[in-house]
């Protein structure tokens, strides 16, 4: 069954729009660093940099300035995974006539997000312990970043504990050297963490697809398009226009739900 949330569909746009901002960046950074080495040296490099776009800056720390870079990399996905757990909530009370707020745990907001749809245990084995350390760790380095007082130790606790799913995490996303220390942060964490938010959400997805008859009193209650209620055809086929485009359901499920949503009274 093809079923997905349009917030789902947003996340991937958005996530698409910013990471290409990140990666725009990226490339911008290494090409400066290529270029200073290849002249007198970063501090004079930059040095004439800023005299050509008149910024005033003279040298950077260069043992932090790389991590604290891709610190804000880590941010903006952050940034758009909450949105898009904001609007998981709203569109799943939306489709189920539910009314669920988080509770007021000091879980991380993933964790609250699950218990409200699923048990733990089954969630965990769909979505991976590995990707949920993954977003936990993630989200603490965002928040050490964003603000100081987050205690070092805090960091490296969540940093061991992502530890123990390194093979796995290493097999599902190969090719990437991370995660890897607050301290040491790199762009290939930037590129862990947004794939991993985009798996994280797929999984998500599967928890909660609903029956054809769950769709169906969804429409129901929604009662969509009474202007062509004269115009059966023309209500069938803008009800299905909306199924492809809001809940990507496809042809022959579209079909059944129809189906269920126009049965003659007995």
């Amino acid at each position: 069954m093809a079923f997905r949330l349009n917030c789902i569909s947003k996340l991937y746009k958005n996530l698409g729009r910013y990471d290409a901002i990140v990666e725009f960046t990226e490339i911008s950074i290494r090409d400066f660093i290529n270029r200073a080495q290849q002249a007198n040296g970063f501090d004079n490099y930059l040095q004439t940099k800023s005299i050509q776009h008149n910024i005033r800056v003279n040298t950077v720390d260069q043992a932090v300035f790389r991590a604290r870079i891709s610190h804000s990399y880590i941010l903006s996905v952050y940034q758009t995974a909450e949105l898009f757990l904001h609007q998981f909530r709203e569109e799943h009370n939306d489709l189920y006539n539910s009314n669920w707020t988080l509770d007021d745990t000091r879980d991380n907001i993933l964790l609250k997000t699950i218990r409200k749809v699923s048990a733990i245990t089954p969630a965990t084995n769909q979505i991976g312990a590995h990707r949920l350390a993954i977003f936990n760790y993630y989200r603490v380095v965002r928040n050490k970043y964003s603000h100081d007082r987050i205690s070092e130790t805090r960091v490296d606790r969540e940093f061991q504990n992502i530890n123990q799913f390194r093979a796995q995490i290493q097999n599902d996303y190969q090719g990437i050297v991370a995660p890897n220390e607050f301290d040491s942060t790199s762009f290939d964490d930037f590129i862990l963490f947004s794939r991993t938010i985009k798996d994280i959400s797929d999984r998500l997805n599967e928890l909660i697809i609903p029956t054809n008859n769950q769709i169906r009193d969804y429409y129901l209650r929604k009662d969509m398009f009474n202007e062509f209620n004269e115009d059966l055809e023309r209500k069938k086929n803008a009800l299905k226009g909306h199924m492809r485009s809001y809940f990507g359901i496809e042809q022959q499920q579209m079909d059944e739900i129809i189906n269920l949503l126009f049965v003659p009274l007995a």
